[in-house]
């Protein structure tokens, strides 16, 4: 009798641990594009910026699915905003790098969600910050992907300069790698030099 009830009792503790493991999953499974999206919003305002990202970013990936482009691309502005939070957190923090690196990642989903002018300045304030940080090399990058915004924008004279800048970055890190080997760059490799930054630029 009692191999019995200790039976009974394992078994019915086996279907409790299973029904606490499955809830959650089949859950998670039927949650809808619209309730990441207010999961999103109750992160935000707690503060809890990369949590909130990633609820909006997993509605993005549900209205995407859709085939509901408008409403991707505004989870896609949400997402952006929360790693412009972030970035000026790091910025606060006197994190350049990290802040850079949160702005790219905005720039990159304001850029999906056709917001070309945000995307832009989101490049842009990356490009101050590998500045700081003296790392010319994501700075040509940051520049380079500025430009490109700022032409989808129309804005064509702030495309000009940033991938006039973005040659210039170019230039900087080239310089410093040929000090740091002991020789220099005659003008013609630095020519050389810019001229596949512009190829690049033209893509």
């Amino acid at each position: 009798m009692k191999k019995i009830a200790s039976l009974l009792l394992a078994v019915a503790l086996l279907a409790a641990t299973v029904s606490v493991f499955a809830v959650p999953a089949s859950a998670e499974e039927e949650k809808t594009a619209d309730e990441y999206m207010s999961a999103g919003g109750a992160l935000e305002i707690e503060g809890r910026y990369d949590d909130a990202a990633d609820a909006y970013m997993k509605a993005a990936s549900l209205y995407e699915d859709a085939d509901d482009p408008d409403s991707a691309a505004e989870a896609y502005r949400y997402i952006g905003n929360m790693f412009t939070q972030v970035a000026n957190l790091y910025w606060g923090a006197g994190n350049f790098v990290a802040a850079a690196d949160a702005f790219m990642k905005a720039g990159e989903v304001y850029e999906k969600a056709g917001e070309f002018s945000s995307a832009a300045d989101a490049f842009n304030s990356a490009t101050v910050l590998y500045n700081y940080a003296e790392d010319d090399a994501s700075a040509a990058e940051a520049y380079i992907k500025s430009g490109k915004c700022f032409e989808k924008a129309n804005q064509l004279s702030n495309a000009k300069s940033a991938f006039g800048s973005a040659a210039l970055a170019a230039q900087d890190k080239a310089d410093k790698l040929g000090r740091s080997t002991g020789s220099t760059l005659s003008e013609g490799s630095l020519t050389i030099i810019i001229a596949i930054a512009a190829a690049v630029l033209s893509d």
